[in-house]
């Protein structure tokens, strides 16, 4: 009985798509594998992508769906357009969000989502160093989870150094 009183809130759906993509990202990242991870997150791309055509004010949404494309991206033939392409609409989505986010009045499906906003920039930094360094002659290898570029970077700096690889 009271399932269906919930089934009533035509958000609520929505919510419950969005909860589910959340999981299929979970077991993406959990993956020891790029081939079996890759698949995962298409996977919850597409997911994504139904509840963006359903709902296309579900910011959070487009920005994970944003997030992805450019993860996928990096291991593109079209790298460099592909994540660049994907850091400027999740770009674009972010100050969106942010204006949601700062006015009196916050959409239901932001409000337990108060602070990741902060994050939401960080990545969008990420990504634009990211795009920065993605040319012809400078291949760039798919991140280790949770690594930032900047660690990164200087990891790779101290393998090239001393010769280990």
């Amino acid at each position: 009985m009271a399932g269906k009183r919930c089934l009533m809130f035509d958000h609520t759906c929505r919510d419950a798509t969005f909860e589910l993509a959340l999981g299929d990202l979970r077991q993406a990242l959990e993956q020891d594998q790029y081939a079996p991870m890759a698949e995962q997150l298409r996977k919850t791309q597409d997911r994504l992508a139904e509840l963006i055509t359903i709902d296309p004010d579900r910011l959070d949404a487009q920005l994970y769906h944003s997030a992805i494309e450019a993860v996928l991206g990096l291991s593109a033939p079209d790298a460099p357009t592909r994540v660049r392409t994907a850091a400027s609409t999740l770009r674009d989505t972010l100050h969106r969000y942010r204006d949601y986010r700062y006015r009196t009045h916050t959409p239901a499906w932001a409000r337990p989502r108060q602070n990741d906003v902060i994050a939401w920039s960080e990545l969008t930094a990420v990504l634009d160093g990211a795009a920065a360094h993605l040319a012809d002659d400078d291949p760039w290898p798919l991140l280790p989870s949770g690594v930032g570029i900047g660690r990164y970077g200087r990891w790779r700096a101290v393998q090239e150094r001393t010769g280990v690889a």
